[in-house]
């Protein structure tokens, strides 16, 4: 006989995932005393400078904060065509990959109502697609997503296109 999961029991399964996924150490550090404005974008790149998975969070073209782990909402994927080439031609890698997005705290869990499971978002400078998903045997850039979080496990979103 089978057995099914109720809609509201897999809407918690979901936004458990969600919490789960921020991690305990999700402090966001000031980089030299600088201020966030969360009514603004923020463009956020892992640091290769930085031992573990770090990322920096930058604000009008200057790096206003560290972070192990964060959500935004409202989602564009950004690949500097030319910084690639450079990454690509000098086979070192630089800074040259973002995403764009507003900080969020609890909206990612009213997701969980459209009953949408994350999937886990690759960047590889050296491969020819920007931000991509893989699925099965193939892989499919995306420019979009309504949620991110981004953790010691990389990055996973929501709603992407």
């Amino acid at each position: 006989m089978r057995s099914y999961l109720s809609l509201d029991l897999i809407r918690q399964l979901i936004t458990k995932h969600f919490l789960n996924e921020m991690g305990n150490n999700s402090t966001i550090k000031s980089f030299k005393d600088r201020v966030i404005d969360e009514t603004q974008p923020i463009l956020l790149y892992r640091n290769l400078s930085k031992k573990g998975r770090v990322y920096s969070l930058k604000q009008n073209g200057l790096v206003v904060a560290h972070t192990t782990a964060i959500c935004l909402k409202n989602v564009d994927f950004i690949v500097n065509k030319a910084g690639k080439r450079v990454a690509i031609n000098s086979k070192i890698r630089n800074v040259h990959a973002f995403v764009k997005g507003y900080i969020t705290y609890k909206d990612i869990v009213r997701t969980t109502n459209k009953n949408i499971l994350p999937v886990v978002v690759k960047y590889d400078p050296f491969c020819e697609l920007g931000f991509y998903i893989e699925k099965k045997l193939s892989k499919r850039e995306i420019k979009t997503a309504k949620f991110i979080i981004a953790n010691e496990r990389g990055i996973t979103a929501t709603h992407i296109r």
